[in-house]
């Protein structure tokens, strides 16, 4: 089991690889594929079911979530008004998904108010 948070915002993945998400979702952080804020747990489907994938820990304010899968590429959604997702755009981002441009071979990630940083592994 793993746990990280955000900005008002908590995820847990469960013993079976699931992600569960609740607390302020104004940017669509949570990745429900809604803005609604959640007072329970709700199951992120975008990210499926994998006992080998990664939550980052939280950075303060952090509005944006993202997974690490087993294969070193991330998922993620949440605020994106200064690129912080990696996918290439500024929009915002409700759904959980892969971020391809991102590529493969990530180690972690560390979340902030309006960036991110990537570790690669060699």
């Amino acid at each position: 089991m793993q746990i990280a948070a955000g900005d008002y915002s908590s995820y847990a993945m469960l013993v079976d690889g699931s992600v569960w998400a609740w607390g302020r979702n104004t940017y669509g952080q949570l990745g429900d594929g809604t803005t609604t804020d959640r007072l329970s747990p709700v199951r992120i489907e975008g990210y499926g079911a994998d006992t080998a994938m990664r939550l980052p820990p939280g950075g303060a304010y952090a509005r944006a979530m993202f997974v690490v899968a087993a294969d070193g590429t991330a998922m993620g959604s949440g605020n994106n008004q200064d690129g912080q997702l990696g996918n290439g755009g500024t929009d915002t981002v409700v759904t959980a998904g892969a971020i391809p441009e991102l590529g493969g071979g990530i180690v972690e990630v560390a979340r902030g108010f309006g960036h991110t940083l990537v570790l690669k592994g060699e």
